[in-house]
């Protein structure tokens, strides 16, 4: 990606938040004992955002 640095570190602070917003969800939804398709939803999205952040890193 060419943007510039500053707004990098901000894509990847604001995508790490989102990681632990996700992370909570999945936790409460495992304490909650909801179905399993919905757990595995959550974990898509953060196996996607791990990927994003991985690379906007690794392009810094």
């Amino acid at each position: 990606m060419n943007e510039p640095r500053h707004i990098r570190e901000v894509m990847i602070r604001s995508l790490e938040a989102q990681l632990r917003v996700i992370n909570i969800q999945i936790e409460d939804l495992i304490n909650k004992k909801v179905s399993w398709n919905e757990i595995e939803a959550l974990m898509d999205n953060r196996d996607e955002l791990i990927t994003l952040v991985n690379k906007l890193k690794s392009d810094q």
